[in-house]
């Protein structure tokens, strides 16, 4: 049922990964990961352990409560906890889905930011993108890359990945929807 429910997506998300994984400089470093949200809330994600292009329709991916993953970013804040991180990574543990005829994976630690964000996630480890992170100018270099873009776009500054990163990238959508009035479609 599950994977009749989802074919379509699940085809999209697995050609996504590939494609991205294909390229040496997307996948520098971790590699990065992918995600798609499917119906009922759920959530695919890259699997822990695994290249993007090792995902299949069936296989390399883990399937989450999305929707509970979300809404736990969404309405509440770090302080509200002795340790946000060991916060974010219960939600995340306590969300993994049992699907029949998939392996059950350990999601990818990056679970919660890809919640917050559009139906298809790809975040990559571009080697492009590093080199503007890495400036001092980085700012001015990714303004001009984006001028004139129909999308809107944000910047988080280096953290570490787990519920901080979440919630950074959160309030930096926010910001940027509230000054734009777009969701931006890129976050730096």
């Amino acid at each position: 049922m599950f994977f009749e429910e989802n074919a379509k997506l699940l085809q999209e998300f697995s050609r996504v990964s590939k494609t991205a994984g294909a390229r040496a400089d997307y996948v520098q470093g971790g590699g990065g990961n992918t995600s798609v949200k499917l119906s009922g809330g759920l959530m695919a994600i890259k699997a822990s352990g695994f290249c993007l292009s090792d995902i299949e329709p069936d296989k390399a991916y883990a399937v989450l409560d999305g929707a509970a993953i979300r809404d736990f970013y969404l309405t509440s804040e770090p302080e509200q906890f002795e340790n946000v991180e060991t916060a974010g990574s219960a939600k995340a543990k306590e969300s993994v889905k049992t699907i029949e005829g998939l392996q059950q994976l350990r999601p990818s630690v990056e679970a919660g930011f890809h919640s917050i964000l559009k139906t298809f996630v790809v975040h990559t480890h571009s080697v492009y993108a590093n080199l503007a992170a890495c400036a001092v100018n980085c700012k001015d270099i990714c303004a001009a890359a984006f001028e004139g873009a129909d999308y809107s776009w944000g910047m988080v500054p280096y953290v570490d990945p787990g519920a901080n990163l979440t919630f950074a990238i959160r309030n930096e959508m926010k910001r940027v929807e509230e000054a734009t009035g777009k969701v931006p479609g890129i976050i730096i």
